[in-house]
């Protein structure tokens, strides 16, 4: 459940989207792939991020 919860919020799809995709990371059809290209992005937003304001300190 969590992962569709991601998924939608980081990419705002509304449900008929989501119902069309499998659950699987094989290919752009799948939510496992969008849900880890969501958890990578989310990480080096918070490195950038973390880096930005080291350098301000």
């Amino acid at each position: 459940m969590r992962m569709i919860i991601t998924v939608v919020r980081y990419y705002k799809w509304p449900p008929p989207v989501i119902d069309d995709m499998y659950v699987d990371d094989i290919d752009y059809k799948g939510l496992v792939f969008w849900y880890n290209d969501a958890e990578a992005q989310d990480k080096k937003h918070k490195e950038l991020m973390k880096n930005k304001n080291g350098l301000r300190s």
